[in-house]
């Protein structure tokens, strides 16, 4: 949560996944660990649905986060630009 206190604006689509996958990608691995699981293929999807559900609330929290001065939708996206 460091991160919100400095990083005010992600510039394209790796940044914000990065952050994600550190806030909310490494709570399903964790959570796997403690059901008991050591299926790899869960772990990997564990961490899929992490991301998907912190970039859920990034959408839901748009107009608060701005009230806020952040804005977590990148400023370009990745890729070519075609």
């Amino acid at each position: 949560m460091h991160t919100d206190l400095e990083k005010k604006r992600y510039q394209n689509f790796d940044e914000l996944y990065d952050y994600c996958y550190k806030v909310a990608g490494v709570v399903g691995p964790i959570m796997l660990k403690i059901f008991g699981s050591e299926n790899t293929e869960t772990q990997k999807h564990a961490v899929e649905l992490g991301i998907a559900m912190q970039l859920t609330n990034i959408l839901r929290d748009i107009k608060e986060d701005f009230g806020r001065g952040r804005i977590y939708l990148p400023k370009i996206r990745c890729g070519n630009s075609a």
